[in-house]
Parts: structure tokens; C-alpha cells; sequence
């Protein structure tokens, strides 16, 4: 092992021998530093010891003055006046206050992790759900929707009634099936990060022993892990859950008969009309509709049948979301620092 002194959090530490002559990431602070070359001594071609430089010579001393003369003392430099300092390059003066940021990975670090394990926790509560009149009905957390289920809560009989039909129209999400396997994953692995200090093939156990070969690039391998956390949850919650699919047929299946009836008829408002009951796009009038047929088109628009359950995603997924949009930016500054190697952190400053 070589024992050397991290020149950024000032720790003396032990790199594997490996590391000597290149660049080994600090096992306290995560920064990048330069490891030395191992000794290795050599012996003079002449067969002994190689030359050394002659010694100094030394400088005769000077004579003394003789009696009745005194020697010249040079005069001393004045000194600098306090008002004709020149201020420092680059920072302004004027400012009473200072505060400033540093990108430094000690605190970074943790923001992943945190973020990440939010969002497990997350996954335990409501992600989707009906509440006509703020009372909760119908719901799915991100488990339920996997695998196409539901969650039912006492509510009013008229759609305590349809719960059988929703329930058959239920089906998986496919986001949630490459989302919630990688969310353990990710969680795993980011608290592997954390918690391991430079792993080797003798320190890991045999089911970790693929740990020492990927850990130089842990930054870049986590980063990409966090990006496709965020676009699998994003997608999902732009696509909606199975809930939100389920309502939609069942509602569409309530009216398919008037649809059915308008399209034979080929009439433009009765057309509207079913499309208003059932919350979809009008369809444009003919030339020479009048303003009150729009009127009763969007009179009927109001009996539309889905609004009654009132659908909407919950607040415990729109922190899910926001863990994860943490969790990357944290995970992106991260790699980020690596790459700059030795160059000493970045920050931001504020003077007033």
C-alpha cells in the first residue's frame, strides 16, 4: 500500500500499490490526486558511487574599515502606505458582505442518495387516484399499477357500481416495469457508492467481486442510471396510469351505442353532442351552423361522464418526480467535478 497525503482534504491515506505513477481518486474525499512513482534505486555505469559536485568555495572574508571610517549603510526601502495597496485582481471592492457556494462532492455526494431513497419511500403511498368531492375512490400507487390492480375506498354508490367493470379494464403499465426494477437497483448501488472506500478484488465478497472493475467509472455508470430513472417516471406519468386508461374505456363503453347511432345517421350534431358527453374533441360544425347549436353542444359538454370521477396524480408523485429531477442534476455535477481532475472546485459568489 502506499500511504501519501491528499493534497485537497489534507488526510493522509493508503492507495493500492497499483496506483503508483497515475491518478487515484482520494478514498475520504472523492477528488482525483497525483500518485508518485515507486522508488527504484540505480548504481553509476562507472561501477560506484556517481560523482558529486565539487564543494563550494568559500568567499574570502571581507577586511575590516580602517579606524575613523564608518562604512556606508544603503538606505532602507520606505515603507508601502496602507491606501497605496493595490487591491486583488479580479475581485471588486466596495462590498461589505460575501457569500459563496461550493460545488464540493463532501455534500453532493449525498444529494443521489437521498433523492433516490425518497422516491422508494414514495412508491409506498397514492401515486393516482379518483376523489369526486375530495373523497378518495378509486387508487393506485406504483405497485398496483404494475400489475394492473387497484386499491377501493368507501364512496358514492353510483360509482361504487362501475368498480367491478373498471376493475376488468385494468391493465400494467410498461414504464412501471423498467422503472420500479431499476429504482432498487439505483438504490442499491448509490448506497454502495457511499458506503465503499476503493474495493479491491481480496476486500469484496464473491457476489461484489464485478465491483472493482467498474468503480473508475461508478460516475458516469450512476449518472446514466439516474437520466433513465427520471425519463421512465416522466413518460409514465405524460402517458398515465392504468387507472386513468381504464376510466376512459369504461366511459367510452357507456356511449358507444349514441356513437354508434351518430355515425350512421351521419349527423355533424348529434356527433358533437355524444363527443361532448364524453369529454372528447368536437368535431367541426358544417358551413352555416348557427351560435345556437354551438350553445346546446356545449351545454351537453357539461354532462360529460368522466368528469364525474374527478382523476388526477397526487402530490406524493409530484415529489417522486422532483427527487428524481435532484437526484440527476446531483449525480450530472458529480461526474462533472471528476472530469475537471485536480483543478480546485468550482464556486459561486455573491458580494453585497
Amino acid at each position: 500500500m502506499i500511504r501519501q497525503l491528499c493534497p485537497h482534504c489534507e488526510k493522509l491515506v493508503e492507495l493500492p500499490d497499483t496506483a503508483a505513477g497515475g491518478t487515484a481518486d482520494c478514498p475520504l474525499c472523492a477528488k482525483l490526486i497525483v500518485v508518485p512513482a515507486a522508488y527504484a534505486p540505480s548504481v553509476a555505469s562507472g561501477g560506484g558511487l556517481a560523482s558529486l559536485p565539487p564543494p563550494p568555495v568559500a568567499e574570502p572574508p571581507k577586511a575590516a574599515p580602517p579606524p575613523g571610517l564608518k562604512p556606508e549603510v544603503p538606505n532602507p526601502p520606505p515603507a508601502p502606505q496602507p491606501d497605496a495597496v493595490p487591491p486583488t485582481p479580479g475581485v471588486p471592492t466596495g462590498y461589505g458582505r460575501v457569500m459563496s457556494l461550493t460545488f464540493s462532492p463532501g455534500w453532493l455526494a449525498w444529494v443521489p442518495v437521498a433523492g433516490i431513497t425518497f422516491a422508494v419511500v414514495l412508491t409506498l403511498f397514492t401515486w393516482a387516484g379518483t376523489y369526486p368531492g375530495g373523497i378518495r375512490v378509486y387508487s393506485q400507487n406504483p405497485w398496483w399499477a404494475l400489475f394492473g390492480d387497484m386499491t377501493t375506498d368507501p364512496g358514492p354508490a353510483v360509482l361504487q357500481s362501475d368498480e367491478t367493470e373498471i376493475a376488468k379494464l385494468l391493465t400494467g403499465n410498461r414504464w412501471l416495469l423498467g422503472y420500479l426494477p431499476l429504482l432498487l437497483l439505483g438504490t442499491f448501488l448509490l448506497w454502495v457508492e457511499r458506503v465503499v472506500k476503493n474495493p479491491t478484488i481480496q476486500n469484496m465478497p464473491g457476489p461484489l467481486a464485478w465491483l472493482p472493475g467498474l468503480w473508475p467509472k461508478r460516475f458516469a455508470l450512476l449518472t446514466v442510471l439516474t437520466g433513465l430513472l427520471l425519463t421512465f417516471l416522466v413518460f409514465q406519468g405524460l402517458r398515465g396510469f392504468g387507472l386513468e386508461s381504464a376510466l376512459r374505456e369504461h366511459t367510452a363503453g357507456k356511449f358507444a351505442k349514441k356513437l354508434e347511432e351518430a355515425n350512421a345517421s351521419n349527423t355533424t350534431i348529434q356527433k358533437q353532442t355524444v363527443a361532448a358527453e364524453m369529454g372528447q374533441e368536437l368535431p367541426p360544425l358544417p358551413a352555416g351552423g348557427s351560435d345556437g347549436v354551438r350553445k346546446q353542444t356545449v351545454a351537453a359538454e357539461m354532462g360529460q361522464e368522466f368528469a364525474k370521477y374527478h382523476y388526477q396524480t397526487t402530490i406524493p408523485f409530484r415529489l417522486a418526480v422532483l427527487a428524481h429531477v435532484l437526484a440527476f442534476a446531483a449525480m450530472l455535477t458529480r461526474w462533472w467535478l471528476h472530469r475537471r481532475g485536480a483543478k480546485p472546485y468550482p464556486r459561486l459568489l455573491m458580494q453585497w
